[in-house]
């Protein structure tokens, strides 16, 4: 009879200590999202001036009629590559070709195209787990389309309602990012994690504000904006490794909208998705410290990326001043640029870890010809 009442004394104060426990992961939880996110009064400047150090490497593409190049990605010295043929007649893409490009030149991987010669639209190729990802829709789906590099196979991973938005990638070397924006309702974040083979929902109640947000990942650390109700919204850090909420702000209402990505050593937003504005998080204080770049002088952002330490942006020049790529530089608050010839029509950042990046951008010289320009930047 002692026997028993000692089991059940045992088993009640266990459980009473998982309960303790439950409450106070909770109770963390809520203290960090009733902190309001405020500005701060003096800005970060950056002021000083420095030569950029990277390595450069440049393709160029020329495209007979009827054809078209699209999205790429770099990766150990090898550019991947979308490109195909469209109808002349009504514009329409009809055949895609996923590449690749080497010292030893040009191979065909894999062909999108439909038996009856029907129309597709094949975009937003990424990178990640050893495998290429891109978006697939035809007249009656929309997917989300895999090749693995070793097995030379492709597949579906997943895919929607033909009604459903363009499915927009973001990835590093372990997940892959998307948002799911349904007809009606609150968009969904997903992300697959190629190490376990399996995809999670994050969120269900995404502030969606724009169709071309990406939920960027690095260090294994993605950011996001929830909605909590009318006035409010949330920015969310979430540890995709340990699968787990890291901290939750809520966003000040006077920012309508916001882009923003993060790593394990900061959080940075850009006010507007075509402002020029930038803030760096202090998750200490709260606040949000605006950054003072005005040293790059008719700097006017079109894209950005935060990689490391520091924050590239593809400006578009104003006011007579030259297209370049910003970098600013989150260690010593220095200032580096890269002159660029033409307009970058297109940008995307492949992480390999924290202090090493290829920065590939599609810069357009005419109507038959595209460059492919590649940065490799090292810490």
């Amino acid at each position: 009879m002692r026997r028993i009442n000692a089991i059940a004394l045992l088993y009640a104060f266990l459980m009473l200590w998982l309960c303790s426990c439950s409450q106070t992961v909770q109770k963390t939880g809520e203290d960090v999202a009733k902190n309001p996110i405020s500005f701060a009064q003096e800005p970060i400047i950056f002021s000083e001036e420095k030569s950029p150090e990277y390595d450069m490497e440049k393709h160029e593409f020329v495209c007979k009629k009827g054809e078209y190049f699209g999205s790429s990605v770099v990766l150990d010295d090898v550019l991947y590559f979308e490109s195909g043929s469209y109808a002349e007649d009504t514009g329409a893409e009809i055949k895609a070709t996923i590449s690749q490009k080497s010292k030893e030149g040009i191979e065909a991987l894999y062909t999108e195209e439909r038996a009856d010669g029907g129309p597709i639209e094949v975009n937003e190729l990424a990178y990640s787990g050893g495998c290429l990802f891109w978006s697939y829709r035809d007249e009656d789906i929309i997917a989300i389309r895999m090749y693995s590099l070793k097995n030379k196979e492709a597949q579906t991973l997943t895919s929607y309602p033909v009604d459903t938005a363009v499915l927009i990638l973001e990835s590093d070397q372990r997940f892959l990012s998307w948002y799911v924006v349904p007809q009606e309702g609150l968009p969904s974040l997903y992300v697959y994690d190629t190490d376990e083979n399996e995809i999670r929902c994050l969120s269900n109640d995404i502030g969606y504000d724009n169709p071309y947000t990406r939920a960027y990942i690095q260090d294994g650390i993605t950011s996001y904006i929830e909605n909590f109700g009318d006035d409010e919204r949330r920015l969310i850090i979430y540890d995709l490794e340990s699968n787990k909420e890291l901290q939750s702000y809520i966003l000040p209402q006077e920012m309508e909208q916001i882009s923003v990505q993060a790593n394990r050593n900061y959080v940075v937003v850009r006010e507007g998705y075509y402002g020029d504005e930038f803030y760096i998080l202090d998750s200490k204080s709260c606040k949000f410290l605006k950054i003072d770049y005005s040293i790059c002088h008719g700097a006017d952002p079109f894209s950005w990326h935060l990689l490391g330490d520091n924050i590239f942006i593809n400006s578009h020049g104003r006011g007579g001043y030259e297209d370049k790529i910003v970098i600013l530089s989150l260690v010593d608050y220095s200032v580096s640029w890269i002159p660029l010839e033409n307009s970058v029509i297109g940008a995307r950042a492949t992480a390999l870890d924290r202090f090493s990046a290829y920065y590939t951008f599609l810069n357009k010289k005419n109507e038959v010809v595209t460059n492919v320009i590649s940065f490799t930047f090292c810490e």
